[in-house]
């Protein structure tokens, strides 16, 4: 939930993340241990697909940022994965998927218009088709989300208002 902090399960009650105000897409976040009173990650604004990187007694772990929700009335909240690095490529790539489906925007593909939940089913497709050679978020934005494979046209999303700009920065926002 914003505004509060909770322990990561399976760390030994080591490893809490603190959540401030969840707003316009991204939250403010710090990762502290409660036992030794210190900070593993300083605070920062993260946004879907973001990673926080931080060590605790020498092992690198990784907090991905998979889920931000924010209502109108209620508790905000935003929900992470926590792994060593390497390990939270699925997840954060189906986050991407799951704002995608969810965006309620135009996604433009070939000259076709396409609803998110139709985008997001075919990137999914084909970021199965090429699992082997795209194991990071970073990989599955510049090698599957940016454009057509076979005709190499770039894939594009339109903004509110018509201003129509490239998925691969739209992805970037967040």
């Amino acid at each position: 939930m914003q505004r509060s902090a909770e322990t990561v399960p399976g760390l030994g009650g080591r490893v809490r993340i603190e959540v401030g105000d969840v707003t316009g897409g991204q939250a403010l976040v710090r990762i502290t241990d409660p036992v030794a009173h210190a900070d593993l990650a300083p605070q920062r604004s993260m946004r879907i697909g973001d990673d926080m990187p931080f060590t605790l007694d020498g092992q690198p772990y990784n907090a991905a940022l998979l889920r931000l929700v924010n209502l109108l009335i209620g508790d905000d909240f935003a929900e992470f994965g926590v792994g060593v690095p390497g390990t939270l490529a699925g997840e954060q790539i189906e986050a991407m998927l799951r704002h995608i489906a969810d965006s309620g925007l135009v996604f433009v593909r070939d000259g076709v218009d396409y609803d998110g939940k139709a985008a997001a089913d075919h990137l999914r497709r084909k970021w199965q088709a090429m699992a082997a050679d795209v194991t990071t978020r970073n990989e599955f934005v510049t090698r599957v989300a940016s454009g057509s494979s076979t005709t190499g046209d770039e894939y594009q999303v339109r903004l509110p208002g018509g201003r129509i700009i490239p998925l691969v920065d739209w992805l970037c926002t967040f």
